[in-house]
Protein backbone atom coordinates (compact mmCIF):
# COMPACT_ATOMS: atom_id res chain seq x y z
CA UNK A 1 0.00 0.00 0.00
CA UNK A 2 1.12 3.03 -0.98
CA UNK A 3 0.01 6.25 0.84
CA UNK A 4 0.78 9.86 -0.75
CA UNK A 5 2.31 12.71 1.16
CA UNK A 6 -1.21 14.63 0.02
CA UNK A 7 -2.97 12.27 2.26
CA UNK A 8 -1.29 13.58 5.04
CA UNK A 9 -2.43 16.48 7.32
CA UNK A 10 -0.07 19.35 8.30
CA UNK A 11 -0.05 18.22 11.51
CA UNK A 12 0.82 14.56 10.31
CA UNK A 13 3.53 15.84 8.17
CA UNK A 14 4.86 18.29 11.25
CA UNK A 15 4.93 15.16 13.82
CA UNK A 16 6.74 13.23 11.02
CA UNK A 17 9.45 16.02 10.46
CA UNK A 18 9.87 15.93 14.32
CA UNK A 19 10.28 11.96 14.66
CA UNK A 20 13.08 12.96 11.59
CA UNK A 21 14.96 15.61 13.13
CA UNK A 22 14.77 14.23 16.76
CA UNK A 23 14.22 10.08 15.70
CA UNK A 24 12.53 8.59 18.98
CA UNK A 25 10.26 10.47 21.04
CA UNK A 26 6.85 10.00 23.63
CA UNK A 27 3.40 11.43 22.62
CA UNK A 28 4.61 14.09 25.54
CA UNK A 29 7.83 15.19 24.27
CA UNK A 30 5.64 15.44 20.87
CA UNK A 31 2.82 17.73 22.07
CA UNK A 32 5.45 19.91 23.94
CA UNK A 33 7.47 20.16 20.54
CA UNK A 34 4.52 20.85 18.63
CA UNK A 35 2.57 23.35 21.15
CA UNK A 36 6.56 24.79 22.53
CA UNK A 37 5.06 24.85 25.37
CA UNK A 38 5.38 22.36 29.02
CA UNK A 39 2.11 23.75 29.57
CA UNK A 40 0.10 21.36 27.17
CA UNK A 41 -3.25 20.69 27.78
CA UNK A 42 -5.47 17.14 28.32
CA UNK A 43 -6.59 17.77 24.40
CA UNK A 44 -3.54 18.45 22.96
CA UNK A 45 -2.13 15.02 24.04
CA UNK A 46 -5.12 13.75 22.89
CA UNK A 47 -5.00 15.05 19.64
CA UNK A 48 -1.08 13.39 19.16
CA UNK A 49 -2.30 10.29 20.36
CA UNK A 50 -4.91 10.10 17.75
CA UNK A 51 -2.44 11.45 15.53
CA UNK A 52 0.03 9.02 16.38
CA UNK A 53 -2.67 5.94 15.79
CA UNK A 54 -3.41 7.55 12.44
CA UNK A 55 0.12 7.44 11.17
CA UNK A 56 0.90 4.11 12.76
CA UNK A 57 -2.36 2.46 10.54
CA UNK A 58 -0.59 4.15 7.53
CA UNK A 59 2.91 2.53 7.90
CA UNK A 60 4.14 5.62 8.55
CA UNK A 61 5.64 5.45 12.17
CA UNK A 62 6.08 2.32 14.70
CA UNK A 63 6.29 2.13 18.53
CA UNK A 64 8.46 0.94 21.24
CA UNK A 65 6.58 -0.11 24.94
CA UNK A 66 8.82 1.38 27.43
CA UNK A 67 9.86 0.06 30.75
CA UNK A 68 8.02 1.69 33.51
CA UNK A 69 11.12 2.34 35.24
CA UNK A 70 12.26 4.44 31.71
CA UNK A 71 8.77 6.39 31.36
CA UNK A 72 5.01 5.81 30.67
CA UNK A 73 3.73 4.94 27.25
CA UNK A 74 5.85 3.84 24.10
CA UNK A 75 8.43 5.95 22.48
CA UNK A 76 7.36 6.59 18.70
CA UNK A 77 9.72 6.57 15.67
CA UNK A 78 9.59 6.70 11.50
CA UNK A 79 8.89 3.26 9.89
CA UNK A 80 11.23 2.96 6.49
CA UNK A 81 8.25 4.04 4.53
CA UNK A 82 7.65 6.97 6.98
CA UNK A 83 11.89 7.88 6.79
CA UNK A 84 11.38 7.73 3.04
CA UNK A 85 8.06 10.26 3.01
CA UNK A 86 9.44 12.16 5.39
CA UNK A 87 12.55 13.23 3.37
CA UNK A 88 10.24 13.67 0.27
CA UNK A 89 8.67 16.41 2.48
CA UNK A 90 11.75 18.14 2.97
CA UNK A 91 13.09 17.49 -0.46
CA UNK A 92 16.28 15.97 0.69
CA UNK A 93 17.98 14.69 -2.42
CA UNK A 94 19.57 11.26 -2.67
CA UNK A 95 23.13 10.95 -0.91
CA UNK A 96 22.76 14.26 0.73
CA UNK A 97 24.82 15.95 3.31
CA UNK A 98 23.80 18.26 5.95
CA UNK A 99 25.08 20.33 8.69
CA UNK A 100 21.40 19.50 10.99
CA UNK A 101 20.89 22.68 12.44
CA UNK A 102 17.82 23.02 14.15
CA UNK A 103 15.36 25.19 14.11
CA UNK A 104 15.01 23.98 10.36
CA UNK A 105 15.52 26.93 8.46
CA UNK A 106 16.71 28.82 5.40
CA UNK A 107 20.17 27.79 7.19
CA UNK A 108 19.78 24.19 7.65
CA UNK A 109 20.79 21.54 5.62
CA UNK A 110 19.48 17.66 6.00
CA UNK A 111 21.29 14.18 5.92
CA UNK A 112 19.79 11.46 3.20
CA UNK A 113 19.86 9.32 6.33
CA UNK A 114 19.90 5.30 5.74
CA UNK A 115 17.30 3.63 7.99
CA UNK A 116 19.55 1.61 9.59
CA UNK A 117 21.78 4.88 11.25
CA UNK A 118 18.15 6.46 11.81
CA UNK A 119 16.74 4.11 14.15
CA UNK A 120 16.49 5.51 17.74
CA UNK A 121 18.32 3.29 20.18
CA UNK A 122 15.02 0.68 21.57
CA UNK A 123 17.04 -1.66 23.58
CA UNK A 124 18.40 0.94 25.82
CA UNK A 125 16.35 4.20 25.35
CA UNK A 126 16.61 6.12 28.52
CA UNK A 127 19.69 8.08 27.72
CA UNK A 128 17.97 8.94 24.14
CA UNK A 129 14.92 10.13 25.70
CA UNK A 130 16.99 11.88 28.41
CA UNK A 131 18.89 13.65 25.61
CA UNK A 132 15.54 14.46 24.74
CA UNK A 133 13.91 15.67 27.29
CA UNK A 134 17.01 18.46 27.56
CA UNK A 135 16.01 19.47 23.94
CA UNK A 136 13.00 20.42 24.85
CA UNK A 137 14.35 23.05 27.17
CA UNK A 138 15.50 24.73 24.68
CA UNK A 139 12.35 25.33 22.30
CA UNK A 140 9.94 26.18 25.17
CA UNK A 141 12.42 28.97 25.81
CA UNK A 142 9.52 32.04 25.55
CA UNK A 143 12.63 34.31 24.41
CA UNK A 144 14.92 32.57 22.35
CA UNK A 145 15.20 29.63 20.63
CA UNK A 146 19.02 28.12 21.03
CA UNK A 147 20.50 26.69 17.34
CA UNK A 148 20.99 22.79 18.23
CA UNK A 149 21.82 19.69 16.50
CA UNK A 150 21.77 16.04 17.78
CA UNK A 151 24.26 13.42 17.70
CA UNK A 152 23.91 12.26 14.37
CA UNK A 153 25.10 15.60 12.79
CA UNK A 154 27.32 16.81 15.80
CA UNK A 155 29.06 13.21 15.39
CA UNK A 156 32.91 14.41 14.35
CA UNK A 157 35.49 12.01 12.22
CA UNK A 158 38.77 12.98 11.74
CA UNK A 159 42.02 12.10 10.45
CA UNK A 160 44.78 13.55 12.76
CA UNK A 161 48.64 12.63 12.73
CA UNK A 162 47.44 9.53 10.29
CA UNK A 163 44.77 7.96 12.55
CA UNK A 164 41.26 8.22 12.68
CA UNK A 165 39.20 9.38 16.00
CA UNK A 166 35.63 10.26 16.36
CA UNK A 167 33.98 12.22 18.69
CA UNK A 168 30.35 12.31 19.15
CA UNK A 169 28.72 14.72 22.08
CA UNK A 170 24.83 14.01 22.78
CA UNK A 171 23.99 17.09 21.30
CA UNK A 172 25.60 20.82 20.34
CA UNK A 173 24.36 23.82 21.01
CA UNK A 174 25.66 27.31 19.78
CA UNK A 175 25.50 30.23 21.82
CA UNK A 176 26.60 33.75 20.57
CA UNK A 177 27.79 32.10 17.97
CA UNK A 178 30.25 30.00 20.33
CA UNK A 179 29.69 25.99 19.99
CA UNK A 180 28.80 23.80 23.00
CA UNK A 181 29.11 20.22 23.30
CA UNK A 182 26.56 18.87 25.45
CA UNK A 183 26.80 15.75 27.46
CA UNK A 184 23.94 13.76 28.95
CA UNK A 185 25.07 12.70 32.63
CA UNK A 186 23.71 9.69 34.56
CA UNK A 187 26.47 9.00 37.06
CA UNK A 188 26.87 6.08 35.77
CA UNK A 189 30.74 6.18 33.94
CA UNK A 190 33.61 5.85 36.38
CA UNK A 191 36.52 8.34 36.95
CA UNK A 192 38.62 6.22 34.60
CA UNK A 193 36.05 6.31 31.83
CA UNK A 194 35.20 10.27 32.31
CA UNK A 195 38.87 10.50 31.97
CA UNK A 196 38.43 8.84 28.49
CA UNK A 197 35.92 11.00 27.53
CA UNK A 198 37.88 14.32 28.21
CA UNK A 199 41.14 12.92 26.36
CA UNK A 200 38.51 12.36 22.99
CA UNK A 201 37.81 16.03 23.45
CA UNK A 202 41.22 17.03 23.98
CA UNK A 203 42.12 15.34 20.97
CA UNK A 204 40.05 16.89 18.40
CA UNK A 205 40.79 20.43 20.51
CA UNK A 206 44.30 19.27 19.12
CA UNK A 207 43.10 18.89 15.65
CA UNK A 208 41.27 21.83 15.52
CA UNK A 209 44.83 23.72 16.53
CA UNK A 210 46.14 21.92 14.32
CA UNK A 211 44.66 22.20 11.50
CA UNK A 212 41.95 25.45 9.64
CA UNK A 213 39.29 24.61 11.71
CA UNK A 214 36.05 26.53 10.75
CA UNK A 215 35.52 28.62 14.07
CA UNK A 216 31.77 27.44 14.47
CA UNK A 217 33.37 23.94 14.28
CA UNK A 218 35.43 24.44 18.10
CA UNK A 219 34.40 23.17 20.82
CA UNK A 220 34.49 26.39 23.61
CA UNK A 221 32.70 24.35 26.54
CA UNK A 222 31.51 21.18 27.57
CA UNK A 223 28.16 20.70 29.36
CA UNK A 224 27.02 17.81 31.82
CA UNK A 225 23.33 17.62 32.38
CA UNK A 226 22.16 15.55 35.17
CA UNK A 227 19.24 14.50 35.66
CA UNK A 228 16.86 16.84 38.49
CA UNK A 229 16.85 14.25 41.12
CA UNK A 230 20.51 14.30 41.06
CA UNK A 231 19.84 17.94 42.94
CA UNK A 232 18.93 16.56 45.93
CA UNK A 233 20.83 13.57 45.61
CA UNK A 234 24.96 13.41 45.34
CA UNK A 235 25.41 15.95 43.02
CA UNK A 236 28.38 17.99 44.32
CA UNK A 237 29.89 14.41 44.53
CA UNK A 238 29.29 13.72 40.95
CA UNK A 239 30.57 16.95 40.09
CA UNK A 240 33.96 16.52 42.36
CA UNK A 241 34.14 13.21 40.48
CA UNK A 242 33.88 14.90 36.63
CA UNK A 243 35.48 18.08 37.41
CA UNK A 244 39.03 15.97 39.07
CA UNK A 245 38.96 14.18 35.63
CA UNK A 246 38.74 17.24 33.52
CA UNK A 247 41.65 18.57 35.74
CA UNK A 248 43.35 15.60 35.05
CA UNK A 249 43.04 15.93 31.11
CA UNK A 250 42.87 19.69 30.67
CA UNK A 251 44.73 21.32 33.78
CA UNK A 252 43.45 24.59 34.92
CA UNK A 253 44.73 27.05 32.30
CA UNK A 254 42.33 25.44 29.85
CA UNK A 255 40.54 27.12 26.66
CA UNK A 256 37.71 25.03 27.14
CA UNK A 257 35.32 25.05 29.98
CA UNK A 258 33.70 22.67 31.89
CA UNK A 259 29.82 23.57 33.22
CA UNK A 260 27.39 21.27 35.47
CA UNK A 261 23.64 21.62 35.32
CA UNK A 262 20.50 19.35 36.29
CA UNK A 263 17.98 19.40 33.51
CA UNK A 264 15.51 21.46 35.19
CA UNK A 265 17.92 24.81 35.47
CA UNK A 266 19.36 23.97 31.91
CA UNK A 267 17.31 27.51 30.69
CA UNK A 268 19.01 29.27 33.24
CA UNK A 269 22.46 27.78 32.39
CA UNK A 270 22.34 29.13 28.77
CA UNK A 271 20.57 31.82 29.10
CA UNK A 272 23.60 32.69 31.51
CA UNK A 273 25.77 32.30 29.04
CA UNK A 274 23.94 34.08 26.49
CA UNK A 275 23.92 37.19 28.61
CA UNK A 276 27.03 37.37 29.83
CA UNK A 277 27.98 40.41 28.34
CA UNK A 278 25.35 42.65 29.62
CA UNK A 279 25.38 41.00 33.23
CA UNK A 280 29.17 42.12 33.21
CA UNK A 281 28.14 45.58 32.19
CA UNK A 282 25.51 45.48 35.26
CA UNK A 283 28.35 44.08 37.33
CA UNK A 284 30.46 47.17 36.69
CA UNK A 285 27.77 49.82 36.95
CA UNK A 286 26.77 48.04 40.50
CA UNK A 287 30.60 48.14 41.76
CA UNK A 288 31.01 51.54 40.58
CA UNK A 289 28.45 53.41 42.47
CA UNK A 290 29.97 50.92 45.46
CA UNK A 291 33.34 52.44 45.02
CA UNK A 292 32.34 56.30 44.64
CA UNK A 293 30.94 55.77 48.30
CA UNK A 294 34.63 54.98 49.10
CA UNK A 295 36.44 58.13 47.71
CA UNK A 296 36.87 55.95 44.57
CA UNK A 297 36.38 56.75 40.89
CA UNK A 298 36.32 54.09 37.71
CA UNK A 299 39.24 55.19 35.44
CA UNK A 300 39.21 52.76 32.95
CA UNK A 301 37.66 48.89 32.29
CA UNK A 302 38.88 46.06 29.64
CA UNK A 303 38.10 42.85 28.93
CA UNK A 304 40.54 40.37 27.75
CA UNK A 305 40.80 38.62 24.10
CA UNK A 306 39.99 34.90 23.17
CA UNK A 307 38.38 32.03 25.67
CA UNK A 308 39.52 33.52 28.51
CA UNK A 309 37.45 36.25 28.65
CA UNK A 310 36.96 38.76 32.20
CA UNK A 311 35.95 42.22 32.87
CA UNK A 312 38.96 44.51 34.65
CA UNK A 313 38.02 47.78 36.17
CA UNK A 314 40.55 50.17 37.65
CA UNK A 315 39.58 52.36 40.15
CA UNK A 316 41.47 55.15 41.39
CA UNK A 317 41.00 57.77 44.13
CA UNK A 318 43.71 60.59 45.76
CA UNK A 319 45.32 57.65 47.53
CA UNK A 320 45.74 55.10 45.91
CA UNK A 321 44.34 52.43 43.00
CA UNK A 322 42.59 49.18 42.81
CA UNK A 323 42.22 46.81 40.49
CA UNK A 324 39.19 44.63 40.25
CA UNK A 325 37.83 41.72 38.32
CA UNK A 326 34.91 40.10 37.73
CA UNK A 327 34.13 36.23 37.48
CA UNK A 328 30.48 35.11 36.61
CA UNK A 329 30.31 31.91 37.15
CA UNK A 330 27.79 28.97 37.10
CA UNK A 331 26.91 27.41 40.50
CA UNK A 332 29.38 24.11 38.89
CA UNK A 333 32.23 25.40 36.47
CA UNK A 334 36.09 24.92 35.94
CA UNK A 335 36.80 28.65 34.38
CA UNK A 336 37.04 30.65 38.27
CA UNK A 337 40.65 29.71 38.63
CA UNK A 338 42.11 29.89 35.31
CA UNK A 339 39.99 33.36 35.25
CA UNK A 340 41.85 34.22 38.35
CA UNK A 341 45.27 33.36 36.83
CA UNK A 342 44.57 35.25 34.20
CA UNK A 343 43.92 38.19 35.92
CA UNK A 344 46.94 38.09 37.80
CA UNK A 345 48.99 37.72 34.97
CA UNK A 346 47.52 40.91 33.33
CA UNK A 347 47.86 42.87 36.71
CA UNK A 348 51.38 42.29 36.97
CA UNK A 349 52.54 42.80 33.82
CA UNK A 350 50.95 45.58 32.88
CA UNK A 351 52.03 47.01 36.66
CA UNK A 352 55.62 48.77 36.40
CA UNK A 353 55.35 50.49 39.33
CA UNK A 354 57.70 48.59 41.69
CA UNK A 355 57.47 47.89 45.89
CA UNK A 356 53.84 47.98 45.94
CA UNK A 357 51.82 46.48 48.68
CA UNK A 358 48.81 44.27 47.29
CA UNK A 359 46.37 43.22 48.82
CA UNK A 360 43.76 40.41 47.91
CA UNK A 361 40.42 40.42 48.27
CA UNK A 362 37.57 38.13 47.16
CA UNK A 363 34.02 39.13 47.39
CA UNK A 364 30.72 37.09 46.52
CA UNK A 365 27.91 39.04 44.78
CA UNK A 366 24.77 37.73 43.88
CA UNK A 367 23.77 38.70 40.11
CA UNK A 368 19.48 38.61 40.95
CA UNK A 369 20.20 41.21 43.52
CA UNK A 370 21.47 43.80 40.55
Amino acid sequence: MHISNTNLSEKQKQIMMLLFFYRGMTAKDITIFSSRSVKFTLSDEKSTYNMLANLKNKGMIDSYKLQQSVSSGSMYYLTRRGLESTKNILDINVAQDGNGWLPYGESSTLWDIPFEAYTPPLKQPSHHLLNIKFLTQLVVNEDFVYSHRTNLYAAKSYLFNGKNYRLRPDTEVLINDKLYAIEIDRSTESHEQLVLKFETYKQYLNHCNAEEVDNRDIIRAIVFVVEEKARNHGMKRRWNNIYAAFLKVFGIASSIKLIFTSMDKVQETLDFEKSRTEIEAQQLEYQTNEEKTLGFNLENSFVTSGDQHLLIAKFVSDECYKYMFFSLTHEFCSDLLMKYKTFNSVIHNRNAVQGLKIEDETKEVNISKL
